[in-house]
């Protein structure tokens, strides 16, 4: 390890001068500390002095030595000489201060750097760095910015100069946020904003993931830079999906539902599923897919700021979904991880300056409620999750509840549910399958309630109009 930077000069030049005239303490801007000093005894002095001044008592040799003297530790700092010695040697311009102040907390910065950087070559050069080296980085990242570097760490602007940097964001032209170009939610919301973390939470089935993929393709649409963390689904999950979309959109490719992609005998021509992957190719190449194994915080966002390497910057990340991903702390209540994990996601929202938008699992319990849409009480196993979230949007589908009332009376006799019956659920269900409400349960910045959106399954596909609806160009015999 090379030599420790440091200057005893400044230190002592400093503690004489604030205990010749106690005003010059103010000028070290309040950010010196006693850690900030190489030497501790001079660290310890400066301590005693700051904390006379603050108590409105003199701070100079006598009231320092008989503070230390009341004690027992006068010996241990060189005693009233040492003091004595200080006076004597301060400097007679005040202005020197400020530079010493600003030598000391310089030094001491360079001082936790070169041990940090140690720490990280240490830890780079162990048996375990193969296995977690995306662990290493967003650590070491984490070290070197929790070093306190003195009066120049402050990131502390004015109002004005936070209004002024605004409105030349507004003058310019830049895009302020993300619109979900869903005109009911862009409503309420105006745009999703970086730095904000926003929850799509429901129960299975219920639709969130499709919406999920449906923002990811919009954005990317526009030209905004992504990366999508699936820890669901894999590429034969994820592809299909795209690709019946776009066939639906796309006027020139014959529709058909990602379903039957799983079919052997889909019967799908070759040339439209090339032609869905020129389209694919051409309209999302701003968004990264990771069908990584769950991750933790850490190993998420080293895999984000790749994505951000390779894309050259980078607006959104979307997290499907919260519950899959792994907490570092080892085995520990799971509330507890989840809360580790919810406030690491929105973390890291504000120091990427990104949206994340993450999916996340309902209680099941409200399986029990009479109406099953989403409520903030049913956040799963945490409630920091609704701490954390800038907005939390519940997703409920109108239809399952009938779907699974319809899975429940299967088994029955006819004696039991009369076809008449059976026709007039099954006929409900068509009518409601459109119905999406996307439930505002918080908004930070906006107003709660319910937006109604219309979503086709078969397609992975969700809009606010009818221009996406099931197009009689189907296939004869393919499944919506």
């Amino acid at each position: 390890m090379s030599a420790l930077p440091f200057n005893l000069d400044a230190e002592t030049g400093l503690l004489g001068a604030i205990l010749r005239d106690n005003e010059n303490l103010k000028l070290d801007c309040g950010c010196l500390k006693p850690e900030h000093f190489y030497d501790p005894v001079n660290g310890r002095i400066f301590e005693v002095c700051k904390k006379l001044i603050q108590a409105d008592r003199a701070a100079d040799a006598t009231t320092v030595k008989a503070y230390f003297a009341g004690t027992g530790a006068l010996t241990d700092i060189g005693g009233a000489m040492y003091l004595l010695k200080l006076v004597e040697n301060a400097p007679r311009l005040s202005s020197h201060v400020r530079e010493y102040a600003a030598i000391i907390t310089t030094d001491h910065a360079r001082r936790e750097i070169m041990r940090a950087a140690d720490e990280i070559k240490a830890q780079a050069a162990s048996a375990d760095a193969l296995d977690n080296v995306c662990s290493i980085v967003t650590q070491a990242e984490a070290t070197m910015r929790a070093i306190d570097t003195g009066c120049g760490a402050t990131t502390a602007l004015t109002i004005n100069e936070i209004g002024a940097r605004y409105l030349k964001s507004l003058s310019e032209g830049q895009s302020i946020g993300l619109r979900t170009t869903y005109t009911a939610l862009d409503k309420r919301h105006g745009s999703f904003q970086p730095g904000e973390l926003i929850i799509i939470a429901g129960e299975t089935a219920s639709g969130k993931t499709t919406l999920a993929t449906n923002l990811a393709r919009r954005w990317a649409y526009m030209g905004k830079k992504g990366h999508f963390a699936s820890y669901e689904m894999g590429d034969s999950q994820i592809i299909p999906r795209f690709w019946s979309a776009i066939s639906l959109e796309d006027p020139a490719i014959e529709a058909f539902p990602y379903n039957r992609l799983r079919h052997v005998d889909a019967n799908i021509d070759r040339a439209t599923i090339i032609a869905c992957q020129d389209a694919m190719d051409l309209r999302y190449a701003t968004l990264r897919v990771d069908v990584a194994p769950p991750q933790t915080i850490a190993e998420l966002e080293g895999a984000v700021r790749q994505s951000r390497k390779a894309l050259g910057g980078l607006d959104f990340v979307i997290v499907d979904y919260l519950h899959l991903m792994r907490a570092a702390g080892g085995q520990r209540e799971r509330h507890l991880q989840i809360a580790e994990l919810s406030f690491g996601l929105k973390d890291m929202a504000r120091r990427l300056g990104v949206v994340v938008v993450a999916l996340a699992q309902i209680n099941r319990e409200v399986g029990k409620r009479n109406d099953r849409r989403p409520q903030r009480s049913d956040m799963r196993e945490s409630a920091s999750i609704e701490h954390d979230a800038d907005i939390i949007l519940g997703i409920y589908r109108p239809a399952r509840e009938l779907e699974i009332e319809l899975q429940a009376k299967q088994g029955l006799s006819p004696y039991e549910f009369p076809d008449h019956e059976l026709f007039e659920l099954e006929d409900k269900i068509e009518r409601l399958r459109p119905k999406l409400e996307a439930i505002t349960l918080k908004a930070r910045q906006g107003a709660e309630g319910t937006d109604h959106l219309k979503v086709n399954l078969a397609f992975d596909t969700i809009t606010d109009d009818d221009t996406l609806q099931i197009r009689r160009r189907t296939r004869a015999g393919a499944s919506a």
